[in-house]
């Protein structure tokens, strides 16, 4: 009788482990057939990485109306805010939009510049008031999932097109919408990591809607040319400097003929002047062979005489970066600096169109 009670007992064991497992390989299945699961990947890994409430938006209605509209990351919206609140007060309607909000209204809530564009010409073409202009108020990254741990920077995405030698950041893509290589909207960027950043480079923009530049720096246009090293920018630069006319006064800097041009560069930040135009040589984080870089814009000290600064070269737009800070990210970052920055993301070519 024991030995019967001892097989039965054992039998009820392998019973219920074999439930167990076909519980389990049930299960296993049933996630599998909601999931694809990559091999060796448990479904428990696949755990998302946030959950946020989403926010209803109607960017797609026709009601809709702005001059400017203003594209940025969540993380940012007390600058938006208050860049939206300066333009206002100069009779420009503008609208801040949520970059989440177009994803989700445009590409079924898939992170991506596709979106974006599809926005852009969906309100550019329906909505009763059509943008003017566009400001993308955050940086953007060439490793958006960041893959190369080096920080979620892709804030408010570019489209990456290809070049000649590389492939680079294209915000005018956004509203080049008939693939002419030429925007019907004009785009600029603000391309800002953290809230500080976007509240101090806002701050500077608004402080000069607030208070229009004056004094002697206010009417200076500073011409900077690299030595020649086979092209010769002293001469480009002296048909610059015949488009300036009274009441501007010129003030050239020509790395040629200066022992120390950096100095002279330093000089001419710090003295002030209302336009600030490079023409020579350069890359990411500089001019020429370091005369000057993105850790000199950092150190600026011209208080409020902020130029608006135009580069003539290569790469020093070249925001989307993980590795370096661009020469013009620096300048607008920095305390001082620069109010704005036009600048090439591409390396180029003599007599080639930016």
């Amino acid at each position: 009788m024991n030995f019967v009670l001892k097989l039965a007992k054992e039998a009820n064991a392998a019973h219920k482990k074999a439930c167990a497992l076909a519980d389990e390989a049930v299960d296993t299945a049933s996630a599998a057939a909601r999931v694809r699961v990559p091999k060796g990947i448990k479904v428990s890994d696949l755990t998302p990485a946030q959950i946020a409430l989403n926010e209803v938006s109607t960017l797609n209605a026709s009601t809709n109306s702005a001059d400017l509209v203003i594209i940025t990351n969540h993380a940012f919206a007390t600058a938006a805010a208050s860049l939206q609140s300066a333009r206002a007060a100069q009779g420009i309607k503008t609208v801040v939009v949520d970059a989440q909000n177009v994803y989700d209204e445009f590409s079924y809530g898939v992170h991506g510049p596709e979106a974006i564009r599809s926005f852009l010409q969906r309100a550019s073409t329906t909505w009763a008031t059509h943008p003017k202009w566009v400001v993308l108020l955050g940086d953007a990254s060439f490793d958006p999932r960041n893959y190369l741990s080096m920080g979620a920077f892709d804030f408010v995405p570019t489209k990456l097109v290809p070049t000649q030698y590389l492939k680079s950041a294209s915000d005018d893509w956004f509203t080049d919408f008939s693939g002419t290589a030429t925007s019907v909207i004009p785009v600029g960027r603000i391309p800002v990591r953290t809230a500080d950043e976007a509240n101090a480079v806002i701050s500077k923009l608004v402080r000069r809607t607030t208070t229009p530049p004056s004094g002697p720096w206010a009417s200076t246009v500073t011409l900077i040319s690299d030595r020649v090293n086979g092209v010769p920018f002293d001469k480009g630069t002296d048909q610059l400097a015949l488009l300036v006319s009274a009441p501007y006064q010129k003030n050239r800097v020509s790395f040629a003929s200066l022992s120390d041009p950096t100095t002279a560069v330093l000089n001419a930040f710090t003295n002030g002047n209302l336009l600030t135009n490079y023409l020579g040589h350069g890359s990411v984080e500089i001019w020429s062979d370091y005369v000057f870089t993105s850790t000199n814009a950092a150190t600026l000290t011209n208080g409020d005489k902020l130029p608006f600064v135009v580069t003539m070269n290569c790469l020093n737009g070249y925001f989307h970066d993980v590795y370096s800070e661009s020469l013009a990210e620096a300048l607008l970052r920095a305390p001082n600096g620069a109010v704005a920055v036009w600048a090439s993301r591409k390396r180029r070519c003599r007599g080639e169109s930016s």
